[in-house]
């Protein structure tokens, strides 16, 4: 299936460094803040449960050469099999572009399709087919199916699974000198996913935050020449990574089923994606008064960039390096300052 260019998430501390932003007080006229303290925030849940450590340990196990596949004869397809399939998509009663194939090594549970495709072969046996109605997301990327009620006529030809050996203690030290006992590594599992799960929760925690800031705002406009200048900078890496598969941006267009329209309409988009954000975050920290004590200059540079403050300013600069961390606070003191519910 075709498949057309998202707009990517701004990693807005990296893009600080490599932009240049107005001087203080020019956004002003362009934004009006609304609400940005107290905002009612979901809580994300940073549990961690034992299949989720289980997998991890899976993981590793099968990185390690410790794991063996083995064909499955003699029952039916269970969730993290691997199965051979033959799949034909119909809409309204017709095979569709790009809905029809074989996938040898379909893990089931990867989501490597739409909901419910993986999840309609559990139960399946080796020669059985089976036809799946399911339904493509609203915002799928082919616009012709987006949305649209289907039916997959599947057969599965065959069925592998993966067999994992005891997690023994002699098992753990043949991979790794930092334990002694499986009972220390799987414990250190699981505090180390804790840790991620935690970070990640914090992070959609935080994005929430300011997308609300920006919904509360009110923004008329954009300053012209630093909308023009991101929009150059998502052409220009998108004209590098065509580049890097020897292909010029038009041909890279092309293949990915996107028209020149509609990629600089996602270049406007990503521009003043990545503008809103640097707006209400300026115009905040002024509001705010706000400053950087040199404890939190250093956590911030050695937390997100592995440097110090003076291997962070020689890095990049002093002014964006300040303007990343300034930022970085200013995400903080909103935090700090929402309603976690």
């Amino acid at each position: 299936m075709r498949r057309k260019l998202a707009v990517v998430i701004v990693c807005l501390s990296m893009a600080i460094l490599a932009i240049s932003c107005a001087e203080s007080g020019t956004y002003s006229k362009y934004v009006k803040l609304g609400q940005y303290k107290g905002l009612p925030i979901t809580k994300v849940s940073t549990d961690v449960t034992d299949d989720e450590v289980d997998k991890y340990i899976k993981s590793i196990l099968s990185a390690n050469g410790n794991a063996k596949t083995q064909l499955v004869t003699d029952r039916a397809v269970k969730l993290e099999d691997t199965v051979d399939v033959d799949y034909v998509g119909l809409l309204d009663d017709v095979a569709f572009e790009g809905g029809t194939g074989n996938a040898p090594d379909l893990v089931i549970g990867s989501r490597s399709f739409i909901d419910g495709f993986e999840a309609g072969l559990i139960g399946v046996n080796i020669g059985e087919e089976v036809s799946l109605p399911l339904t493509f997301p609203e915002g799928y990327q082919n616009s012709e199916l987006a949305g649209k009620e289907v039916i997959f006529n599947v057969k599965v030809n065959s069925i592998m699974e993966t067999v994992y050996p005891e997690l023994t203690d002699e098992l753990v030290q043949s991979f790794t000198d930092d334990y002694t006992t499986a009972e220390e590594y799987v414990a250190d599992v699981r505090e180390s996913l804790e840790t991620q799960a935690a970070q990640e929760a914090k992070n959609s925690e935080r994005s929430e935050i300011i997308n609300q800031v920006i919904a509360n705002a009110k923004i008329s406009g954009y300053p012209e020449e630093e909308l023009q200048e991101n929009m150059d900078g998502f052409i220009a890496n998108y004209t590098s990574y065509a580049s890097y598969y020897g292909m010029d941006l038009a041909t890279f267009l092309m293949q990915m089923g996107t028209t020149e329209e509609e990629f600089n309409a996602y270049a406007q988009e990503y521009a003043q994606n990545y503008l809103n954000q640097i707006m209400v975050l300026t115009q905040i920290s002024e509001k705010e008064k706000i400053t950087i004590p040199d404890e939190d200059y250093e956590r911030i540079a050695q937390a997100n960039y592995n440097m110090d403050k003076a291997e962070f300013v020689e890095a990049f600069g002093e002014e964006a390096a300040t303007r990343a961390i300034l930022f970085e606070v200013t995400l903080e003191f909103l935090y700090e300052n929402a309603d976690l519910q």
